[in-house]
């Protein structure tokens, strides 16, 4: 095995192949050409700053290239196209958040913007009551237990600084199917699932990811109040009318 693919193995155990690979042809292209590479990615769902430079040969004459990561945390609108002196990433590592879709990266960047639920429902032109529906379904797949928390995970991506068709590259790229826009259309009241097909949640202030089964509805012969006016009105008077048993 190469020095190469034993590096390529070592990348994949712990993070995306795409983004491993990606990585491994930048450290090969700064071993033969000797000039620094800098870039801005998603390592893990955390927004990483990366620097690749050549050192000088060892000993033994072998190229050695020097690898710098640290977290990003002021992301520049647009940075992911690339900016001066950076180059663009192609391939992010997406972490936890290769579960979510473009709608709901782009309502997840809304909160790590610090915006309310009616705040995020005008820019979205949705009602808060779906957009609390959106957050707890956030919560849910991301294992985040309050709002606090998911504009914890949306900071430490760095989502501010990905646009809209950044985001649809994201959920595209992760493998997942269509992308969505993250302004799609979000079901509407009257549009979303009714509890019956809803996922059962706890809220966001409780642990994440317990279910809340609702109790079955009442047999229908021991509900009266189930039944329609006419059927209830002609129930009563049958319950009326019958003698009792001798």
């Amino acid at each position: 095995m190469s020095a190469a693919e034993a590096l390529s193995k070592g990348f994949a155990q712990w993070a995306d192949p795409a983004w491993a690979q990606e990585r491994l042809t930048v450290i090969a292209r700064v071993g033969r050409s000797g000039v620094p590479v800098r870039m801005i990615g998603l390592v893990r769902g955390v927004l990483v700053r990366s620097t690749y430079r050549q050192l000088q040969p060892d000993a033994k004459g072998a190229v050695r290239v020097l690898c710098v990561m640290a977290r990003h945390h002021t992301a520049e609108p647009g940075f992911a196209a690339g900016l001066p002196g950076v180059e663009a990433v192609k391939a992010h590592d997406l972490g936890a958040l290769a579960v979510l879709s473009a709608r709901e990266l782009g309502i997840l960047r809304l909160i790590g913007q610090g915006m309310s639920n009616e705040e995020i429902g005008k820019a979205l032109h949705r009602s808060p009551r779906t957009v609390q529906w959106h957050r707890m379904m956030l919560g849910i797949k991301l294992k985040a237990g309050s709002r606090v928390e998911l504009a914890r995970i949306a900071f430490d991506a760095g989502l501010s600084g990905f646009t809209d068709d950044d985001l649809q590259n994201l959920a595209h790229r992760r493998g997942g199917g269509r992308a969505e826009s993250p302004h799609a259309e979000a079901p509407d009241d009257s549009e979303s699932p009714d509890h019956s097909s809803r996922p059962h949640a706890a809220p966001l202030s409780g642990h994440a990811g317990h279910s809340q089964h609702p109790p079955p509805p009442p047999h229908p012969h021991l509900a009266p109040h189930a039944l329609s006016p006419a059927a209830r009105a002609g129930r009563n008077s049958h319950d009326h009318t019958q003698p009792p048993n001798a």
